[in-house]
């Protein structure tokens, strides 16, 4: 029963023009490993599916395809959880978070009341009490990033998020509300600029091309809460400066070493890589 659920979710979302792909069962990881070498950048230059024919490239085997959805995607793990590509043409999505004692329920309000949330598609109940919030995908292609000491987290191009009716081990992710699509897309930098004023931001550590020792030393002071986040912004700093695949290990390794699992620590780098 709860894997049919999964398959017809899968395929509504697709029918409306959401790209799709599966995460394993309780847990927002995708469901297939990556099929390219563990070791070299090369494993970071497979732009999904449609270029090798394997799954296991995350975001970027997302698809609308029914067949391949009903086929080699959930075929194989009727349970597996539905992650929805965020960016035009899926949505654009703000999370609210509320783990471990996050204001995002606070933030929410404040947002709300300067009219910074408005075109909202859908909200989503999370399984740690949280919200997410759907818009229409920017034409602009707004890309992902937090502000982590406000439990907001923004999904846009090159991100995903776990769709009712996916579960943890916390609980299911449920649609609480639906409102007819209006098109008006969210603001991200408008609504970072609210919650976080220039003048109040942390710095973030220099970039050296040659050197990255200072991200890896700036990685390793990141507390829970912003680890994940952190990774991402210092392998996208990283790669852009022209990091090798050593220098990306190197960021792994902190990774791991402030709490991150090695194999999530591996998907975030792979994702800035695709970003960056």
């Amino acid at each position: 029963m709860v894997g049919r659920a999964m398959v017809e979710a899968a395929l509504r979302y697709a029918a409306k023009g959401w790209p799709v792909f599966p995460c394993a069962p309780r847990s927002k990881v995708p469901l297939f490993a990556n099929p390219h070498p563990r070791h070299g950048v090369q494993r970071y230059r497979c732009r999904g599916y449609r270029d090798c024919g394997r799954l296991g490239h995350g975001v970027l085997d997302a698809t609308t395809d029914p067949d391949l959805i009903t086929g080699p995607m959930w075929g194989r793990c009727p349970t597996a959880n539905i992650a929805v590509a965020c960016g035009r043409p899926g949505p654009d999505v703000i999370d609210f978070d509320v783990a471990a004692g996050k204001p995002g329920l606070v933030s929410f309000a404040r947002l709300r009341a300067a009219g910074l949330l408005r075109g909202v598609q859908a909200l989503v109940t999370t399984p740690s009490g949280g919200w997410h919030l759907y818009f229409a995908g920017s034409a602009g292609g707004q890309g992902n990033g937090a502000v982590a000491r406000y439990g907001v987290d923004f999904r846009g191009t090159g991100g995903y998020v776990l769709a009712p009716p996916s579960y943890t081990a916390h609980g299911r992710y449920v649609l609480a509300d639906h409102r007819t699509p209006t098109g008006r897309e969210v603001d991200f930098a408008a609504i970072r600029a609210f919650l976080d004023p220039p003048g109040t931001r942390r710095r973030h550590p220099p970039v050296r091309a040659t050197d990255h020792s200072a991200l890896v030393r700036w990685l390793r002071a990141q507390r829970p809460g912003n680890r994940n986040n952190a990774l991402y912004w210092a392998a996208c700093r990283a790669i852009e400066s022209g990091a090798g695949a050593s220098a990306l290990a190197g960021l792994v390794d902190a990774a791991v070493g402030t709490g991150l699992s090695r194999r999530e620590a591996r998907r975030t780098v792979e994702s800035a890589y695709r970003t960056a």
